[in-house]
Formats: structure tokens, sequence, C-alpha cells
């Protein structure tokens, strides 16, 4: 290009031809855009999209210089734009699962430049200082994304509509389609590469030797935090003329017509959602739309939202895993017991129209005569009392038999047989064939009581203390106090006696409640030294209460910082806690670890003053000890030590520092 270098961002149209044009404002002189997601870069969109609903809103302003020059054989003879300060305010929403939708307006707040009838553009007339850019719809549609680290794939089909104020430079001469495809990489940490390519297909001008038509677009950058909330952004972006206009006897791509401009930033992120953006720029090219030098500032805010577990489908029946009993066999949907998950099988042998899985009479047909129709039996197989011996044989049918092994067949209850012979008749008797041990306690159930005051320890029985193994389940050991319940204060926990001390922990039906605090390293999954005697108490425990078959380790968050990071952090921390357990000899086979991250909040801290909002934070950051199989008779130890001292206070979370 032997004459005019002119720099400027042009604007898409389907409207065929060229148009020349003289007049240097009627472009677009605006390549630089803020972007409308919080998940982007400067300018570039990232491939991932908000939650549902989420939105962000933003605005920035920017300093340009020379954004707009006129050289002759090389030289700059004039600037028609020599300073600009410009705003932006974006707008963006999610929207569903794979849809965002975004929206871009610009104003020049300020500009000034060289008259453009001096450089060659009579009747051009003077540059306005103040104009409105023309308006930008973003829709995304997202076809690749993950939750934490991984690959993501967006199409952004962005439509620019011309509604600028004119002889600014602010505004195409018509409709803009700018359609892009981008590409993001997250890396663990909160990195984030992205890469976009797109295609600009706009309504065509020409300025002497300068032709402003469709383009290839481009830009890559990256995100990387370097401590919490703060991290440095960079971005490269430009495009690439595909025509020359009809005055350029130069046939190849020169340097202006494949403008690109280099970005830097520093970039703030709240807990409280606001992003602050402020960086600088300089053109990598010579003339076209690159200003020579950039600064700007932009505050967007976007409202967090909780991270929600992902729920996992394996056979995809619409049936979460952890509910479904068939993980990998699709449910049928047959309005047969479709919230198990399972298939269920729509044989039906005997042709009454009753399924097998269904008919309690396979080879039998129902006789549909309106009296329990849809237990598929014929009524000669009915059985009345539910006892399992036919009312053709049942000699009592309202009358249940017994089922204790004597005299079964006849469909009766034996009222006054007592199989056990401990002395009480089987139809009270609750163990049929295990006899009471009649020590005054509980005696009329008809059921031995290997652990009167239910602490674990079994009692001075002989018929119990000479089958321990069979009662395993329910306690061990002998119990010097059969009738007084032990007290876990670290005191000569396995004899079956209360101790005077310190209560250490609180056994329920469903948790272990430990009394004192586990800390760990600040950000790591090391337990700290202070810690390990906490931790031996709970080991303790589980060695004592064979009843106790499986416990689950919980690890929890509060809702500072990146959601998945804090969810992996708990998730550590709890496997730690189980491994520590394990090295003091605990079966591995007994525990179980899982992290929640800030998922499951004792109390929501939205809302409350500083120093409230921070003790309600310390006490969602805990450990928790989950009991998940213990039986309905498991022994229950008491919160207080016998003779009881003042009463203990109620056991408060288990926090970790983060």
């Amino acid at each position: 290009m032997k004459k005019f270098l002119i720099a400027s961002l042009m604007i898409l149209s389907w409207m065929p031809g060229q148009a020349a044009a003289q007049n240097p404002y009627d472009f677009n002189l605006l390549p630089f855009k803020m972007s409308a997601d919080p998940n982007g870069l400067i300018t570039s969109e990232g491939a991932r999209k908000m939650e549902h609903l989420q939105w962000f809103v933003g605005g920035m302003i920017g300093y340009a210089y020379d954004p707009m020059t006129v050289a002759l054989n090389g030289d700059k003879i004039g600037s028609i734009v020599e300073h600009q300060v410009a705003m932006d305010l974006s707008f963006g929403i999610g929207i569903w699962k794979y849809f965002q939708l975004g929206a871009n307006m610009q104003a020049i707040l300020w500009q000034s430049g060289d008259n453009a009838a001096d450089l060659g553009y009579p009747g051009s007339g003077d540059l306005k200082a103040q104009a409105i850019s023309d308006f930008r719809l973003i829709p995304k549609v997202v076809f690749l994304q993950s939750k934490g680290p991984g690959l993501g794939l967006a199409l952004v089909p962005i439509l620019q509509f011309p509604t600028a104020t004119g002889n600014a430079a602010a505004g195409e001469a018509g409709f803009m389609f700018d359609p892009r495809l981008i590409v993001d990489y997250r890396l663990g940490g909160g990195a984030v590469i992205i890469g976009q390519v797109g295609y600009r297909m706009r309504k065509p001008v020409e300025v002497d030797n300068m032709l402003l038509d469709d383009e290839i677009t481009y830009s890559i950058g990256a995100e990387v935090p370097l401590m919490k909330h703060l991290s440095v952004v960079g971005e490269i972006y430009g495009s690439v003329g595909l025509d020359d206009a009809k005055a350029d006897e130069d046939a190849s791509i020169d340097a202006e017509e494949m403008p690109a401009e280099a970005l830097l930033a520093a970039r703030w992120r709240s807990c409280t959602g606001l992003i602050f953006t402020g960086g600088l720029g300089a053109g990598l090219s010579s003339g076209g739309q690159a200003s020579k030098f950039r600064a700007f500032f932009s505050v967007g805010y976007s409202p967090k939202v909780k991270a929600t577990p992902e729920v996992k489908d394996a056979d995809g029946d619409g049936i979460p895993d952890d509910a479904d009993a068939c993980v990998n066999e699709a449910e049928d949907l047959n309005n047969f017991e479709d919230k198990d998950g399972c298939p269920d099988a729509t044989k039906d042998t005997d042709k009454d129209g009753i399924f097998d899985i269904a008919d309690k009479c396979v080879n039998e047909a129902e006789d549909k005569n309106n009296f329990e129709d849809e237990d598929g039996c014929p009524d000669g197989a009915r059985d009345t009392d539910k006892d399992g011996v036919p009312d053709a044989t049942d000699k009592c049918i309202n009358e249940p038999e017994d089922k204790n092994n004597f005299e079964d067949e006849d469909g009766c209850p034996d009222a006054a047989r007592d199989t056990d012979k401990d002395g009480i008749p089987d139809a009270t008797d609750k163990c049929v064939n295990e006899p009471e041990d009649k020590d005054t306690f509980a005696d009329e159930d008809g059921c031995p009581d290997a652990d009167n005051d239910e602490d674990g320890f079994c009692d001075d029985n002989a018929d119990i203390q000479k089958d321990l193994a069979k009662y395993g389940d329910v306690c061990k050991g002998l119990d010097k106090c059969p009738n007084e319940k032990e007290t876990i204060n670290g005191v000569e926990d396995d004899d079956g006696c209360p101790d005077k001390g310190k209560v250490k922990a609180i056994i329920t039906r469903t948790n272990i409640q430990i009394m004192d605090k586990i800390f760990f390293n600040t950000g790591k999954t090391t337990i700290k030294r202070e810690s390990f005697k906490v931790l031996d108490t709970v080991a303790s425990i589980l060695k004592s209460y064979p009843h106790i078959k499986l416990l689950e380790v919980q690890g929890h968050t509060d809702d500072v910082g990146d959601d998945n990071d804090n969810l992996k952090l708990s998730d550590g921390r709890a496997a730690e806690v189980m491994k520590y357990l394990v090295s003091k000899g605990v079966e591995s086979s007994r525990l179980t670890s899982r992290g929640f991250g800030e998922t499951m909040p004792m109390t929501d801290c939205s809302g409350l003053k500083r120093r409230e909002q921070k003790e309600c934070r310390g006490n969602n950051r805990r450990v928790e000890f989950k009991i998940a199989n213990a039986p309905a008779s498991m022994p229950v130890p008491p919160s207080d030590p016998a003779p009881a001292p003042a009463p203990s206070p109620a056991p408060a979370p288990v926090p970790y520092t983060k």
C-alpha cells in the first residue's frame, strides 16, 4: 500500500457489492470490546457458560493513542483520530445447560485528531468528539464443558447492529455477522488458556487504497492465578483482511491489513463476585486497526453460584447411581417399581395379564373375579392370613402360622409353645430359639441381653461369656459394671465402668462427635500433631465398638475460594484422617472417606457482619464421623461421666484450618 494506511474496525453485512466511501469517519474504530463473560479474558469470551440464570454485568473505560492514522510512503503524515477515550457496558446471562446470551454497547466519551479535509478527504466535516457505537448481541452455544479442569468448546455467532451516530468513526454502514469458534482448556488452580478463530462478514467499504471487507479474526490468551483472588491476564487479538482495494497496486497482504494488539492486565476476583481488571496494550503491526498504545480498567459483577455435586447416571435411565439398584441396567419404566432403577421382566407364564415379577402364582392364572385380582392367584390358591399356607390346607385361615419349625404346615400359631424352654411362650418370645438370661433386665422379651447397659462390653453371664463370638455384633470382653455405662474419657475405657474426667467423645446412633478440634496445615491435607490425640480417641472407639461396621469420614469447607479447589481439599483431608485411623489399627474395610467442599454448610454465612461471618465460616470448616450402618440395638455411651460432673457443653462443630 503506497498512499494511505487507515486504521479502523469494520462491521459485517450480508449486503452485496462495494460502496466507495471518501469520508474517513464512516468506520467503526472500536475493535477493542469488553467481554460479556466472567469466564472470558479481556476481549475474548470463554468456552464455558454461566450456570442457569447466573448473570454478569460490567463496565470498562479505556484510552487509545493513534487508533486511526494516515501515512504517505510509510511515513505518518497525520492522525484522523489521535486520542480517544471510550467506555463499554456489557451484560450476560446463562440460560439452561448449553446456552448463554450476552450484549455489549460502546460509546466514545472524547476523541480528537487532525482535520480530515487537510489530510485529503474534502467534505468529510469535523470529527465528532462524542458518539454512540453499534449494539452487539453475543449468543453462545456450548458443545463441551466440564465442572473441573478439562477442554471446553463453544460457538459464539455475534450479531452487530448499525446503531452508531455519524461522523465519529464509531460505527458501520450495515449489519455485521461475526461468528467465532472458541476452545479453552482449564487447568487446576483456576488457570485457563483460551483461543478463538472467526470469520467477520461485513458490508464492504473502500477508501482510496484501503478495502474494509470480510476478514478472519483470531485471539489467543490465558489467565494465570498468582495468589488467592489475584491473577494475570494476557491476550493477543487481531484480524487478517481477505481482499485489496482497486486502488491498491500491491496485491500482497500488507501490515495494515493484519492489525494485531497485545494486552496485559492484572485481575482481582473478590469472594463477593466483583471482578476488577486493569491493564495496558500495544499494537503489534504498523497502521491498520491497531492502536500504538492502550490503557484500560474494568469492573464486573457476577453473583457466585454454589457448585452442586455432579449426579452420575451410568445407565442413563434418569435414576442417579446412588439410588439405582442396577447401575448398569436401565429401568424399563413400565409403571412397576420404576424407582428402583432395575428392568422388570415382562414374562407372563400363565397368560393372566400379570407379569411374573408381580405374580404370586406364576403357573396358575388369576381368575379375575374382582377379589384380589392383582396378586395373580386364583381364589383356590388364596392365602387370607398371608402366612404362606394356602387357605385350602390352612386350619387357621385368619391367624398366620408363627413359623417356628414346629407344625408350621398346619397354618396355625402355636400359642403355648416354648421352643427355647425359657418359660416365655413363643407367641410373646422375641427370640424363640434363644433362651432369656433371666438377670432381671428386660426378662419379659425372651431374648438374652448380652449388654444390659449398652456400653459395648458383654455382661458377666456364664452363657454369654462362653460364647462371645455369637454376640460380637453387640459387645465384647467382660463388663465389670454391667449396669453402669462406660465413659469415653481416656481413663480405662475398656473395663465397662464409668470414670471421672473430661468426656472426649460422644457416640450417637448416627455419628461419633469429638469434643476437640482437628487442625491441618493451611491449604494442605497434612494433619497437625496437636490433633493426633483426638484421632487416637476415635480409633479407640472403633476398636471398642465392633457394632460400628462402617464409618464415613466427611470433610467440609467454608465458601471462600474456588468451589472445585474446596471440594478437592476437603476430599483429601477426609482421606488423610481415614489413613491415620488405619495406621492406628482400625480395619480399612470399616472406613470410607468423602469430601463435600462447601456444599453442606452448617450455617448460611451470607449477610452477616465481618466478625460474625468469620465465626460462621469457622463453624462450617469441619470433619464429621458418620456411622453408616449401626444396628438398631447399637449401644450408645453416656454423654457425661459418672458420677455426673457439671453438664458438658453441646459438642461444637469440628472445623479445620483451610
